[in-house]
């Protein structure tokens, strides 16, 4: 292990998967490698929204106080999980619908058929597509736009901070996420970057 490695590993920021996982997957059949990296990826993007919350929520003057737990983890879940398809997949929906697979089947919803939920999950992503900007790196009207599908079109004096954070959780995800760019592409027969 190198120093980088220990270093990272100190801090609690060791690679997401191992090299046994990774090596796993290498010798699985082709669908069960899927499933499985699947299965991992849902678990990553629901542990990362977690601790989104708890830190924020946590804190004694949290930007997001009177919004529940419950609402702040959906959204930034569904965040996550649209930056872990950008990340990994280069933005080639290449595993979302088995990561919605989990979320709904893990997280039941009274109102709304399965086919509304799906087209809500997929009229955030075009949002979020829509208002991110890799030419110049300026993400606040992406940050804004989740910041409004948590608290609506209304703006606070807390707007800007919140905007802040979940700029700094996308920036954050996207370059955790990075590293199975490698292990998706093989997985997933993606093309090459544009």
């Amino acid at each position: 292990m190198n120093i980088i490695d220990k270093i990272k590993q100190a801090f609690g920021r060791g690679p997401l998967l191992s090299q046994d996982q990774i090596s796993r997957f290498s010798l699985l059949p082709k669908d069960q490698a899927r499933k499985e990296f699947c299965d991992t990826a849902y678990e990553l993007c629901a542990k990362r929204a977690a601790e989104f919350v708890k830190r924020e929520l946590g804190r004694a003057d949290s930007p997001y106080q009177g919004l529940s737990s419950a609402a702040l983890y959906h959204e930034i879940l569904v965040v996550t999980f649209w930056l872990m398809d950008k990340a990994a997949a280069d933005g080639k929906n290449a595993f979302l619908d088995d990561l919605h697979e989990h979320y709904f089947r893990s997280h039941s919803a009274p109102e709304g058929s399965r086919e509304e939920r799906q087209k809500g999950l997929s009229g955030k992503y075009e949002q979020y597509e829509d208002f991110w900007n890799e030419i110049t790196g300026h993400f606040d009207e992406f940050g804004l736009c989740v910041v409004r599908n948590l608290f609506g079109t209304g703006e606070s004096s807390r707007t800007r901070e919140r905007t802040f954070w979940i700029i700094q959780y996308a920036d954050e995800t996207i370059q955790a996420f990075s590293p199975l760019r490698k292990v998706s592409k093989k997985l997933f027969s993606l093309p090459p970057s544009s």
